[in-house]
C-alpha cells in the first residue's frame, strides 16, 4: 500500500499514528507541497491524505483510511471520536494553524524542499487574517492561549493513554505541530507523551533539528 502525504499535515499524521500503532505496513509517498497533478491524477482535487490499496483502490479520507486500517487489523473500536476531543480540536486548531502556517515551510520538511513549493505555501496559506509577520510578533499572545487549552486538556484526561485511539491519534496530530516555535513551554505531560509517542512510532514532531 502507498500512502501520499505532507508531513506537517495533523490528516496524514493521524493516519500515520494509526498505521503504525496497528503495525500495518505502508509506504509513505511525500508529495511535493506545489505538486498538483499527483492527488489530481489520484482522485481529481489537491487533497492528502490518499492511499492507494493492495488492490488498487484509492481512499481519500482520513477516517476512511483509518478504517480500513482497523478492518485490516481485525478490530472494532468507535470510528468516531469523543466529543470532548471534537471541542478541544475545535478550539485548538486555529491557534495551531496560527503557530504553524508561518513556520512549517521552514523545517526542512520534504514537501518544502524547493522553493516553488515554499512560495505556493505562502500564496495559499498567509491571507490579510494570518499575516506571517504578524503572527510571528504575537507568538507569546498566541502561546499564553495554547497553553490554557493544553490544562484543559490535562484537566480533561490525566492520561492521554487511555484514550481511544482515534482520540489519541487526533491530539497527537495537532500538538507536534506546535514544537516548531521554542515560545511552547513543553514540560507538561501532554508533551512528555507526545514525545513519547514520536519515538515510539518514529513520527517526527514539528521541530527544525528533527530534519
Amino acid at each position: 500500500m502507498k500512502l501520499y502525504i505532507y508531513k506537517h499535515c495533523p490528516f496524514c499524521a493521524r493516519v500515520r499514528f494509526i498505521a503504525r500503532q496497528l503495525k500495518i505496513e505502508i509506504e509513505e509517498v511525500v508529495i511535493e507541497f506545489d505538486d498538483s497533478a499527483t492527488p489530481i491524477d489520484l482522485i481529481g482535487k489537491r487533497s492528502v491524505p490518499i492511499l492507494v490499496a493492495d488492490d488498487e483502490t484509492v481512499m481519500a479520507e482520513s477516517l476512511d483510511i483509518i478504517a480500513h486500517f482497523k478492518s485490516l487489523a481485525g478490530i472494532s473500536v468507535p470510528q468516531k471520536p469523543e466529543l470532548s476531543t471534537l471541542e478541544w480540536q475545535s478550539a485548538a486548531f486555529p491557534l495551531i494553524q496560527q503557530i504553524g502556517y508561518p513556520r512549517w515551510h521552514l523545517l526542512g520538511l520534504e514537501e518544502f524542499k524547493t522553493y516553488s513549493s515554499r512560495l505556493f505555501w505562502k500564496e495559499r496559506k498567509q491571507t490579510p487574517e494570518l499575516k506571517f509577520d504578524n503572527l510571528l510578533k504575537n507568538s507569546t499572545a498566541i502561546v499564553s492561549k495554547i497553553n490554557s487549552h493544553i490544562e484543559l486538556l490535562e484537566s480533561n484526561h490525566k492520561m492521554l493513554s487511555d484514550l481511544p485511539l482515534l482520540d489519541q491519534a487526533i491530539h497527537f496530530s495537532l500538538l507536534r505541530g506546535l514544537y516548531s516555535t521554542t515560545d511552547i513551554k513543553n514540560t507538561t505531560e501532554a508533551y512528555h507523551w507526545v514525545q513519547s509517542k514520536s519515538e515510539e512510532l518514529g513520527i517526527e514532531l514539528l521541530v527544525s533539528s528533527n530534519y
